[in-house]
């Protein structure tokens, strides 16, 4: 009978296998440097971002929004908060299960002339009262609730950085068309000193100065094709890809060069949505609910469990039958006042917790709008004066030439001045840009109309 009851055990704990994991940085290495853009999964992932289940992928080229498709499906941190989610969903697996029955078996011979066999069988159930039980699955069901908002929240950690990595490559690339531009201007203006110079009309000394302009704007040509190259690795590193994975592909990155009016913001509900929608304010408020509801469960733990132990008892030829009951760690030498303070002091903490994150929120929304609204001013005044200087000098010069007071000189110095102007322009308008990123990031919405991401499990 104890061999069965030991079989019996075996069996029972034999059904969950240990399986060996191995986790070997080479490896993990060479998985990263061999992700590309055909990997397997990242169509399925991209259409349903995009939400077009036609959608070709590899696509010829990259715009921001299959970027971030991209980004979404490498991230380390996505990823990291999923097995956060995983271990989550395992905790609650864990929360719904009872409280296994224990069994006990004796067999013997006593003592008497007789020996007499003695045989005893008894099992023990453990009955939770005051809904232990309930308690816990509520726990970690909002733990799990909380789990599954840090997903979204690392997901807009990754669309934050991918943003702010096209943002720097965009610009990187206008400011070297800019000043290649000017460099084409300046080599003309050398060309023209140069040959002044061979007809004796001016001194070296108007070459050499010329010249050398020159070759600062090619210094600034070579510091700017290396952000530009350093730009697009950004946009490698921040989508989790090498570099290499981008290929040649065009990057289109058009709708960076407008800035939507502060007016047409919906402002009323972009505060709304920075102080109620945020991933991590509701994060908390759930944290804040596993809290609440492991306090009521400390409580319940003061009313002791019911355990019944039926047995049987076969001696000296006659059978008996017992049904013991006990109660399970009576609140004699303490209720559990220390545990009780500690849940819920952690209680306590999360709502302190809430209420500084909801007013660093408050602050933030207002800071970025505030920011913003100055950075369009900056960039609407820029691009105003730079229409209207190039006007004035466009119509300066054609005015001078119609009266011959004017040569080809003149018209190329006069263009040097607008290119400082426009790169003023450039400049306010990347301000502007990631201003709007700020403001995006403080409400965690798609403000810009681009970008918008699906949904992240």
């Amino acid at each position: 009978m104890v061999a069965a009851v030991i079989a019996c055990g075996l069996f029972l704990s034999s059904c969950a296998h240990y399986q060996p994991s191995v986790l070997d940085p080479v490896q993990v290495e060479s998985r990263f440097a061999a992700r590309a853009l055909d990997a397997p999964g990242l169509a399925e992932f991209a259409r349903s971002q995009a939400g077009n289940p036609t959608f070709a992928w590899p696509p010829t080229a990259l715009d921001p929004d299959n970027l971030l498709s991209i980004g979404l499906f490498f991230s380390t941190d996505v990823e990291l908060a999923r097995a956060e989610v995983a271990a989550k969903e395992a905790a609650l697996v864990t929360a719904k299960q009872r409280i296994n029955p224990t069994i006990t078996v004796d067999a013997g011979r006593n003592k008497t002339p007789d020996s007499v066999a003695t045989y005893s069988f008894s099992s023990a159930f453990t009955i939770e009262t005051a809904g232990k039980r309930g308690l816990r699955i509520l726990e970690a069901q909002k733990a799990l609730e909380a789990a599954r908002l840090r997903v979204w929240e690392a997901a807009w950690a990754t669309r934050a950085k991918v943003r702010a990595a096209l943002v720097a490559y965009y610009f990187a690339g206008v400011r070297l068309e800019s000043l290649r531009a000017e460099l084409a201007a300046r080599g003309e203006i050398v060309t023209v000193w140069e040959k002044r110079l061979a007809a004796g009309e001016v001194g070296r000394p108007e070459v050499e100065a010329a010249r050398a302009d020159r070759a600062a704007v090619l210094l600034a040509i070579a510091n700017a094709d290396g952000a530009l190259e350093l730009g697009r690795a950004g946009i490698g590193d921040a989508v989790g890809v090498p570099t290499r994975a981008l290929g040649s592909r065009a990057i289109d990155l058009g709708r960076l060069r407008d800035l939507p009016a502060p007016g047409e913001l919906p402002i009323a509900a972009v505060r709304k949505a920075g102080l109620v929608h945020r991933a991590d304010i509701r994060r908390v408020l759930a944290e804040y609910d596993a809290a609440d509801v492991g306090l009521r469960l400390q409580l319940a733990d003061r009313y002791p469990n019911v355990s019944l132990s039926p047995s049987y008892l076969f001696q000296e030829g006659f059978p008996s039958y017992v049904l013991g009951a006990a109660l399970e760690a009576l609140p004699v030498f303490h209720r559990g006042e220390g545990q009780v303070a500690e849940r819920k002091a952690a209680r306590d903490k999360i709502a302190v917790e809430f209420l500084a994150l909801q007013a660093h929120v408050r602050d933030e929304t207002d800071a970025a709008l505030t920011k913003y609204r100055a950075a369009v001013a900056e960039w609407s005044s820029a691009g105003g004066v730079s229409v209207r200087l190039q006007s004035q000098r466009e119509a300066s010069v054609a005015a001078a030439l119609k009266a011959g007071e004017a040569d080809r000189l003149e018209v190329l110095v006069s263009k040097l001045g607008a290119f400082g102007v426009q790169r003023a322009e450039v400049d306010a308008l990347e301000r502007g840009q990631v201003a709007l990123g700020d403001l995006e990031d403080a409400v965690q919405g798609a403000l810009g109309g681009w970008m918008r991401m699906g949904e992240v499990k």
